[in-house]
């Protein structure tokens, strides 16, 4: 049984707590049953090059592992900015037969960070990401590539991750069809801004998808959302505690 959920990636991370997005590191707003680490603006293909050692020095300090759950929020950004990014640099004109090699070779460098985690003797989820957004080309907004071909490379991800899960006996997660409206575009309802999604509902989304399952136990989001609450009274309380000295000195 499951009993503490980790979720560590890019700013992504965050958003399942609710912690400030441009924070690097762990997330305020972490609590007992459900906590966020961000090791900042990173690529599935660049993770065991650039973030690895920050990730694994995060985790050994995890007590019993074995009841913890990772999750590595990776994939939104990839298929929104890197691989499309890639392949137009490697004049592949957004084409997706093309495109899936490079999607293959960002989910190989992530298939090895799982691989890497797990033995750590952790439970380890793998994360479809999160549709891309219905916005055009924007270089500015870190928007590459028309939105087609971006919703395609994230169905070829969700696609190769999920087999890669089913073949290891990984959980799989992938909020991507409940996130679409009837028109098959992104429902904005959900999202905080153009890519990040809103706490609540994916915090929900993840503890109700792992309580069906019967990965954690009955009552979950219940008992997260009281430690939120608690931990929130406690900040509050302390920060009232620090002004009245300084009322004094």
């Amino acid at each position: 049984m499951i009993k503490r959920l980790v979720v560590i990636g890019n700013s992504h991370a965050h958003s399942f707590t609710g912690s400030r997005l441009s924070n690097f590191g762990k997330g305020q707003w972490s609590t007992e049953l459900l906590s966020s680490y961000s090791l900042g603006p990173v690529s599935a293909k660049t993770f065991l090059t650039s973030k690895w050692k920050i990730a694994e020095q995060f985790l050994s300090q995890i007590q019993d592992p074995s009841s913890t759950l990772v999750l590595l929020s990776l994939g939104e950004n990839d298929c929104r900015w890197y691989i499309p990014r890639e392949a137009d640099n490697l004049q592949m004109k957004f084409d997706e037969l093309a495109a899936e090699k490079v999607v293959k070779e960002y989910l190989s460098s992530l298939f090895e960070v799982m691989q890497r985690v797990k033995s750590m003797g952790f439970q380890i989820a793998g994360w479809a990401g999160h549709p891309t957004p219905d916005l055009p080309n924007d270089h500015d907004k870190v928007i590459y590539g028309p939105y087609a071909f971006r919703s395609k490379l994230t169905s070829i991800w969700d696609h190769d991750l999920s087999v890669f899960c089913q073949e290891n006996d990984y959980i799989f997660l992938s909020p991507i069809t409940s996130l679409l409206n009837e028109s098959g575009f992104p429902d904005k309802s959900k999202y905080v801004d153009e890519w990040h999604l809103d706490p609540a509902w994916l915090s929900g989304y993840l503890i109700r998808s792992l309580e069906s399952d019967g990965r954690i136990r009955k009552g979950s989001l219940l008992i997260y959302k009281f430690q939120l609450v608690t931990k929130r009274i406690q900040l509050i309380f302390l920060k009232l505690k620090r002004d009245s000295k300084n009322l004094f000195f």
